[in-house]
């Protein structure tokens, strides 16, 4: 296809202050930017494959979430190798499943999550010890929450935040922080898939990536200065937004 300057620029700009917000919650950025990749001309697949690099962007705001020790780490190797396991699976699957179908499944449920979020939320005792069995569903869901991030990802960070608001009353800005470590891992691994398939375009890539993780350094420092209240209401308003649009963009067509 035809590079457009122009359009590039945009979507980088565009990258930059989404993911500035995004930062704040460990997901999202792909319910904004794919979208706008599919209009500008690009097939499902190589949106959603350039939204996996632009999604590096977890790196950078990973980095900054570990270094102040915003990060869960009860199991989290368990975490990373079962959901790394998901997302090589997941990246390969997605080249072969219908778009407009997942969004409307995605949409439907980021909205369902994000209403769950608003009105179940669990206060957890850190003096107490998690129990086992909530320990073992946590791992095993992390296979699937890969999965799925190698498949499309967009608003996984909403799912794994709601699971562990509501199972185990987690710490908002530490269980965001787990998820942007634990995102910057399954990314480079769908990179990896993607650039396999050929379906990665650097030439959008690398400027929309390079501005992404530039809004992203900035949103994770910010969201660890606002405090786990403000946190909460951005993942509460991005997801709802981002939802609505997922199933406006599938329904519409």
């Amino acid at each position: 296809m035809e590079i457009q300057p122009l359009t590039i620029v945009g979507l980088s700009l565009t990258a930059a202050v989404v993911c500035f917000f995004t930062a704040m919650t460990g997901s999202g950025s792909g319910l904004i930017l794919v979208p706008l990749l599919i209009l500008a001309g690009l097939t499902p697949v190589q949106a959603i494959a350039i939204h996996k690099f632009e999604a590096l962007w977890t790196v950078v705001s990973g980095i900054r979430y570990w270094k102040n020790k915003q990060v869960l780490t009860l199991d989290f190797s368990w975490y990373l190798f079962l959901g790394s396991a998901g997302t090589f699976l997941g990246a390969r699957e997605i080249h072969f499943i219908s778009n407009q179908t997942l969004q409307i499944i995605v949409g439907s449920a980021i909205i369902l999550v994000a209403l769950l979020i608003m009105f179940f939320h669990r206060k957890h005792d850190s003096t107490k010890e998690i129990k086992l069995w909530k320990r073992i569903v946590l791992i095993i869901t992390m296979f699937f929450f890969g999965f799925y991030e190698g498949m499309y990802g967009s608003g996984n960070g909403f799912f794994i935040a709601a699971l562990f608001f509501s199972l185990i009353g987690s710490n908002e800005v530490k269980t965001v922080g787990m998820i942007t470590v634990l995102a910057a891992f399954w990314n480079f691994f769908a990179v990896l898939t993607h650039l396999t398939y050929g379906s990665l375009l650097l030439q959008y890539a690398l400027p929309i990536g390079a501005a992404s993780m530039t809004g992203a350094w900035f949103g994770a420092g910010y969201a660890m200065k606002s405090g786990k209240n403000f946190v909460r209401k951005i993942i509460i308003t991005l997801a709802l937004i981002g939802g609505a649009v997922m199933l406006f963009q599938a329904l519409g067509k």
